[in-house]
């Protein structure tokens, strides 16, 4: 009987032990995974940042090139929101509401972006 016990201890002392290893041979493979996930999206990162610096710096020499004033960047990013409400449907009142400026500028700063709509007339509509 008290072979059997300790045999018995011994062999759940020897699977606790594998058990360990095990768990720490996966946790080092599962960080060494990981780590190099973090690296490789940080590298893209890197990479869109780049590209974004790019476009706007190329977009600063085509509107120098081009001619056109810069605009204040807080002026810049008004003009941006404005026109991404626009786009995303909402009305002149609202856009205006969400900005805090009054309908008549918001349709001057609008104005070069609004798409006009060209309704064609029916032959039998007069």
């Amino acid at each position: 009987m008290e072979w059997a016990l300790a045999i018995l201890f011994a062999t759940a002392t020897l699977l606790l032990s594998l058990s360990y290893y095990k768990n720490w041979k996966f946790t080092k493979a599962q960080k060494q995974k990981d780590e190099t996930t973090f690296y490789s999206m940080r590298e893209e990162l890197n990479e869109i940042q780049n590209q974004i610096r790019n476009l706007e710096l190329d977009s600063e020499i085509t509107a120098l090139e081009a001619g056109l004033q810069s605009i204040h960047s807080s002026d810049r990013q008004k003009l941006r929101a404005v026109i991404d409400l626009y786009k995303r449907g909402y009305s002149l009142d609202n856009i205006s509401k969400q900005v805090n400026v009054n309908k008549k500028e918001i349709s001057n700063m609008l104005a070069p972006y609004m798409t006009i709509k060209v309704e064609r007339n029916v032959a039998n509509d007069r």
